[in-house]
């Protein structure tokens, strides 16, 4: 490491900046502009960002808003701040707003992909967020701040080998998550298919009824979603009591929740803690729905045996033949629904007797069993997607930590079989 050097962000960056301090107005049908909640670590979603209009959007371009190939863009202002970090890698068509800093890296210096990683370590981001944030109620970043963070930098030939080998990791990641919303996306339009369009297997021989929710199948029925699963919610064990924690329980909270697979939490309880508190253990394959807050309506699928806070309502599977395939896609598919039901000024909610009583569609057992056998393998490989991203993230966070503050020689490593790494 004797070849490595302090220096400012300010000093190996041509431009510091960040996006529009003002927000034009959205339209329907326009150009994109993103903020912080359209950044991801693999770039901006364009899927997620408003509309502003055509003036707007080139007025913005005249004034440096729009991010260009090479530039490094980071989460500035609000609860993730400093938390998302991405390389723009190809050419976007999207302006910005000033809760994204734009980070334009001296090439002759530093590698583009080097200061994303070294910006997204987790030694980094406690470093900034310590000497940096400001804000109470909306924590923020200014410019100034991010030009004299210190960066600890190896020569750019070791900038660019740590480079290789951990994009390695990004890519497969990537690719996972490329694959995951594509099998996501078949299992929704299944669902969509058969219980909203009626084309399931045979539909052209069935005659079709009225009802109060509209048509449906005639041996097909609206009944109350606690009529086909049970349900249940949790609770959360005495903070007062540290012998009720770090115990071999998983616990999820609502913040947990990203529809998808829930294999690990980030606490776990004791049997002590459990048996005290309200809450309960709950099989594989229950399906979890927050309740409460931010994160209302979101869903989640057990893989192991776990227990929940109060704030998340389980449906639990059965022995009959409607499914965890059916719930869980039901759930995603008609969330808003749900979500019109809440109730609450200061945090709005829904409640589990909410829950119970939602109206939702009771087909045959026969086209159940066989709507289950269709999307569970999809939603089952998701999971085995998920899961190896999981694993990916943790090795590659590991990795790059080492290799960020010079613990690991990187002329001394192989690039590794990443897919081994995975499984």
């Amino acid at each position: 490491m004797k070849d490595w050097r302090e220096v400012n962000l300010g000093e190996i960056c041509t431009k510091i900046t960040d996006g529009a301090h003002h927000s034009p107005k959205s339209v329907e049908c326009g150009l994109p502009m993103a903020s912080v909640k359209d950044l991801t670590g693999f770039g901006i979603n364009l899927d997620s960002c408003r509309m502003i209009s055509d003036d707007d959007f080139h007025k913005l371009i005249k004034q440096g808003c729009m991010p260009e190939v090479g530039d490094v863009l980071i989460a500035k202002d609000g609860a993730t701040a400093l938390d998302t970090v991405c390389l723009v890698r190809k050419p976007v068509n999207v302006v910005l707003l000033s809760s994204v800093a734009i980070l334009r890296p001296d090439n002759t210096q530093v590698d583009g992909k080097f200061l994303q990683l070294f910006l997204d370590a987790s030694t980094t981001k406690a470093y900034m967020k310590a000497a940096f944030t400001t804000g109470a109620a909306i924590p923020r970043v200014i410019l100034k701040d991010f030009k004299r963070a210190h960066v600890h930098l190896p020569p750019l030939p070791t900038q660019r080998r740590i480079a290789s080998i951990l994009s390695s990791y990004d890519d497969l990641i990537e690719n996972n998550m490329h694959r995951i919303a594509i099998l996501e996306e078949m299992a929704r339009r299944l669902y969509e298919e058969w219980f909203v369009k009626f084309r399931f297997p045979g539909h052209e021989d069935v005659i079709f009824k009225e009802t109060e929710l509209g048509v449906l199948p005639e041996e097909w029925s609206h009944v109350p979603l606690g009529d086909m699963y049970k349900t249940s919610s949790g609770g959360t064990p005495s903070r007062k009591q540290p012998d009720y924690y770090e115990g071999d329980i998983l616990w999820v909270k609502t913040k947990e929740l990203n529809d998808g697979p829930i294999f690990d939490t980030e606490e776990k309880i004791t049997e002590l803690g459990l048996s005290k508190s309200s809450a309960k253990l709950f099989p594989p394959r229950s399906v979890i729905i927050a309740m409460y807050g931010a994160t209302i309506g979101q869903l989640g699928v057990l893989l192991e045996e776990a227990s929940t806070n109060q704030a998340c309502c389980a449906l639990l599977p059965s022995e009959n033949s409607y499914g965890w395939a059916y719930a869980f896609l039901t759930m995603m598919c008609r969330r808003q629904d749900l979500i019109d039901l809440r109730a609450g000024a200061a945090q709005q909610n829904i409640s589990q007797a909410i829950i119970k009583q939602f109206p939702v569609i009771a087909a045959d057992s026969t086209t159940h069993e066989m709507f289950e056998e269709a999307a569970r393998p999809l939603l089952e490989l998701t999971f085995v997607l998920q899961r190896k991203n999981a694993n990916l993230r943790a090795q590659r966070d590991l990795l790059l930590l080492k290799l960020v503050s010079g613990q690991i020689d990187v002329s001394e490593i192989e690039l590794l079989d990443i897919e081994e790494v995975a499984a």
